[in-house]
């Protein structure tokens, strides 16, 4: 009888373990990291009336180090903008995914680096993210979206992704690697228009 019982309740956290669904704040345990995941995790389906604030890309790229890049910007304002999809990768764990998107699922977020030119760097480029959300409205994102050198028009939300400002061009002074221009980015994207291709 107890062995019974023993493999119903080992079976049963097996499942469980597999119909768990990763909370708006993911893994996180520390309340700015849970704030930081609810915003990337953020709904993609927008209200019709709901206008975006037109934004030039060139603004969020400037030449030179701003002290105060954080507070250039309303966190969370929806905006759209043009630019060129300089490069993309789909993305695997993270804490905002509670660590259980693959790359090889493509399950995760999708990192986008949107320049000024086609040839743009990317560490001189803003990274802008199509989430697990958008993929599920859009299942044939890739073929329809994902095409390197094009001239895009992007919708979303302005997003500071504090733990990268070590990695940014704008907020960090001696940093040995940097990969980005700013900590700034559209995450998550609501829409995408393909203006022009090669």
């Amino acid at each position: 009888m107890k062995k019974t019982l023993f493999i119903i309740i080992f079976v049963c956290s097996f499942l469980n373990s597999f119909t768990q669904v990763c909370p708006p704040e993911g893994d996180a345990t520390r309340e700015n990291k849970k704030e930081l995941n609810r915003k990337k995790n953020k709904d993609v389906n927008i209200d019709s009336l709901q206008e975006p604030e037109e934004l030039e890309l060139r603004k969020l790229l400037p030449s030179v180090r701003r002290k105060n890049d954080r507070k250039l910007w309303k966190e969370g304002a929806y905006v759209v903008m043009e630019g060129y999809l300089v490069d993309f990768a789909e993305q695997g764990p993270e804490s905002c995914n509670c660590g259980e998107a693959r790359v090889a699922d493509k399950n995760g977020d999708v990192h986008m680096f949107l320049g000024l030119a086609k040839n743009s760097a990317k560490k001189n480029c803003l990274v802008i993210e199509i989430t697990p959300k958008f993929k599920d409205m859009f299942p044939d994102y890739k073929e329809q979206f994902l095409k390197k050198k094009a001239k895009i028009r992007v919708y979303g939300y302005l997003f500071y992704d504090f733990p990268h400002e070590k990695d940014a061009f704008t907020t960090c002074n001696a940093c040995t690697h940097i990969w980005r221009k700013t900590p700034w980015e559209v995450h998550p994207i609501t829409a995408i228009e393909i203006i022009d291709t090669e």
